[in-house]
């Protein structure tokens, strides 16, 4: 499922604007990727992997290692 806003931007309020039958999903505030309370990606792996990303803005935020 995507949504787009009024410009044909991908965006939603509240949850992710795209999402797959696989479980990922990628949340977007008109047209840039972005989420400020979690991850703003989420990719699901057919090896059953899972990778989170936090964007902000269009911008992906590299969380340091711990």
């Amino acid at each position: 499922m995507n949504l787009i806003d009024e410009q044909n931007r991908l965006h939603a309020e509240g949850g992710p604007a795209v999402t797959d039958p696989d479980g990922s999903w990628v949340w977007y505030h008109h047209g840039k990727i972005h989420r400020i309370d979690g991850p703003a990606v989420r990719l699901v792996f057919a090896d059953g992997r899972i990778e989170e990303q936090f964007w902000i803005n269009g911008r992906e935020i590299v969380l340091p290692q711990i």
